[in-house]
């Protein structure tokens, strides 16, 4: 049997009620355009979620009530990789063919690759001298590199790509 959510793909856009933020966050390391805020009340979330066309994801069973089955995704567990696994599989998502960190952590805004120089005044200087890829968030000008956090991700992928 097909899921009614599976045609979705990398098109799929979420909105992760208050709280999901862990989920939210790891959603947009992997390249999901994912929002989220902690002071939305329920029927103003299921209200921009379906405005937006964004899958809201739940752990509230009264969110469901203001929505259609096929607009959310009650997630079922408490661990960040279980609740991964669920919206992968749920949403038949291909996280391997995706980019990793192409969207903000902070405000889910897109990233641009930017050189060194383009950079030099907004990193400390040891993150300068040791990196040489950046990228930098188009709606908060946060910027950002590739640290240690990427083999994190590496793991978390494996993980989810296990089941």
């Amino acid at each position: 049997m097909e899921n009614k959510k599976n045609s979705q793909l990398k098109k799929v856009t979420f909105f992760a009620d208050v709280m999901l933020g862990r989920l939210a966050k790891w959603l947009r390391i992997l390249g999901y355009d994912t929002a989220y805020s902690r002071d939305i009340q329920h029927e103003k979330l299921a209200s921009l979620a379906k405005k937006e066309r964004r899958m809201v994801l739940t752990k509230s069973r009264k969110i469901t009530k203001l929505l259609e089955p096929s607009e959310y995704i009650l997630i079922e567990g408490n661990f960040v990789v279980e609740q991964l696994k669920q919206v992968v599989r749920e949403c038949n998502l291909n996280i391997a063919g995706n980019p990793v960190f192409t969207r903000c952590l902070i405000c889910n805004g897109d990233l641009v690759s930017l050189s060194r120089e383009d950079v030099k005044e907004e990193v400390p200087d040891f993150i300068y001298k040791r990196y040489d890829e950046f990228s930098k968030c188009l709606n908060c000008s946060r910027v950002y590199w590739p640290g240690t956090h990427y083999n994190r991700v590496e793991e978390v992928i494996k993980l989810i790509k296990a089941e």
